[in-house]
């Protein structure tokens, strides 16, 4: 059952990133979902939520590499994005969005981190007020 959602998760993965790199490499990424010139202001601060979700899904998909090496492609991928820009009529790179992509980045690890933290301390049987139970008994005392 693991390997099976290890695979889902990467499936999620790649096709959330084919369709962030359409969305980051294309003129008008707004025009994808038919949005009018009121939300535009908005587009700009989709990189941090992209980036967070893309790395969260990253690190959730296990992948067979270590995780600073997949922390290193996210970075890479994100500097590639905003260089690549230039080469796109009516987009620029902009150090902002690349800083907004960082941040996603980071946030993202630190959920990953957290999540994984408290489960392992939840797996290890500490209760709410920190106690650690061995076999259900309060080893406290």
């Amino acid at each position: 059952m693991r390997k099976f959602t290890d695979i889902t998760l990467r499936v999620l993965c790649l096709s959330y990133l084919v369709a962030l790199s359409l969305l980051l490499l294309s003129e008008e990424p707004l025009r994808f979902f038919g949005v009018d010139s009121p939300l535009r202001d908005l587009a700009p601060r989709a990189h941090f939520p992209s980036f967070l979700v893309l790395t969260i899904l990253a690190l959730a998909a296990r992948w067979t590499m270590p995780q600073w090496a997949v922390i290193s492609c996210l970075v890479t991928y994100a500097g590639a994005t905003e260089f690549l820009q230039a080469f796109v009529p009516g987009r620029s790179p902009s150090i902002v969005d690349g800083l907004h992509n960082l941040a996603g980045i980071a946030v993202g690890c630190t959920v990953c981190w957290i999540v994984v933290g408290v489960g392992i301390l939840v797996s290890r049987g500490f209760n709410r007020r920190g106690v650690v139970l061995v076999n259900g008994e309060n080893t406290s005392q």
